[in-house]
């Protein structure tokens, strides 16, 4: 009887690097379709918030939409559990979303979510806190394509854009 152990080794060796390198290619294509769509958001030429405390605002001023894409530009995805998110997001508030357009077309839809004042209380959050920003004393995470990002509030010149309407 011939030996095959030194077969069955190579097979799963062959086996464990075509699953290693499919990840690979599976991750880089993620990035890239992200790296596409944050590429596009310079080029935003008309931006709608729908449901802010219950209105629709429409931006198509050329220096209130820059302002608008550098505050929520998504940094990157949020590398936390999202089970731990869901647990901080208040269910009871309604959400608002933030839908960019270049040439009419719509090419990203975030949605912010308000999260409860439980964040503040609990240590464990103290990650979580890092990763979203306040509106009016209120913690905020923004959602894309199902995926929670980071966002970079720089300043409250866009809650004031969002105010005056």
């Amino acid at each position: 009887m011939k030996n095959n152990k030194p077969n069955k080794v190579l097979i799963i060796i062959l086996l464990i690097s075509i699953l290693i390198s499919t990840k690979s290619i599976i991750r880089n294509k993620k990035i890239e379709k992200w790296m596409g769509l944050l590429e596009g958001l310079h080029e935003v030429d008309k931006i709608e918030v729908m449901g802010y405390e219950g209105k629709n605002i429409i931006f198509e001023d050329k220096e209130d939409v820059g302002d608008i894409v550098m505050n929520f530009y998504p940094l990157w995805n949020v590398d936390i559990n999202k089970k731990k998110i869901d647990k901080y997001v208040d269910k009871s508030e309604p959400s608002f979303k933030i839908k960019f357009y270049k040439n009419g077309s719509l090419i990203m839809t975030e949605e912010i979510l308000k999260l409860s004042k439980n964040i503040e209380k609990e240590n464990s959050a103290e990650d979580l806190k890092n990763l979203t920003f306040k509106i009016k004393g209120d913690y905020y995470i923004v959602k894309i394509n199902n995926k929670y990002c980071s966002v970079q509030m720089k300043d409250d010149r866009v809650l004031e854009l969002l105010e005056r309407y």
